[in-house]
């Protein structure tokens, strides 16, 4: 059973990555090489406001009300902003290890390097190069750009917004290709979780 499930969420990884799977060490090696040694580093700005005062996020049956109330992003009331799942996200994070900022950052990590694995994909699937498909998505991973998106944890929103986008955008190709309403579901979904991470 254990065997067949696997067998089949590898399949199902294997349509979303196409070939040259083996670019996504290197991809995944080169973001851990360079955000690694920040990892621990202290929370800031906004971080304060938005994740240390908020009181909201200590609880992880706040989760419904986040869809529903602006006013619960920040502990300021002038910081009001509708960004539901950076809340829901925020909220897990306190659940599993409360203020240390390790373990938010560890996950600013994996969303963009997600978002450079959907580049990479995307780019391979729409150029059949392999080169230009790594060239891309080492550029995504590494560029200085996105050092404030993954250090700075509250921008998480833009993060996780370019995550979706880009798993839509993933899912809108796999479902020009090759059909199916589930794939054409999943760009739906994906671009509905990106606008519930940042409205633009």
């Amino acid at each position: 059973m254990a065997e067949t499930r696997g067998a089949m969420i590898s399949a199902s990884w294997a349509r979303v990555l196409p070939q040259g799977r083996a670019a996504c060490p290197l991809i995944a090696a080169a973001v851990l090489a360079v955000y690694w040694p920040a990892l621990d580093h202290p929370f800031q700005y906004d971080d304060i406001h938005s994740i240390v005062d908020n009181f909201h996020l200590r609880t992880l049956s706040n989760s419904d009300d986040f869809f529903w109330r602006s006013d619960m992003f920040s502990a300021d009331p002038k910081g009001a902003m509708y960004r539901p799942l950076v809340l829901v996200s925020y909220a897990i994070n306190y659940a599993i290890d409360g203020y240390r900022a390790a373990g938010y950052r560890l996950f600013n990590i994996v969303v963009h390097l997600g978002s450079a694995l959907l580049l990479w994909g995307l780019v391979r699937r729409l150029t059949d190069s392999a080169a230009a498909a790594l060239a891309v998505g080492l550029l995504f991973a590494l560029h200085p750009i996105a050092g404030e998106p993954v250090n700075y944890i509250s921008s998480r929103s833009e993060s996780l917004c370019a995550l979706f986008v880009l798993a839509g955008l993933t899912c809108h190709t796999m479902f020009k290709e090759e059909g199916g309403s589930g794939v054409r579901l999943g760009a739906v979904v994906a671009f509905a979780g990106a606008i519930l991470a940042k409205s633009v």
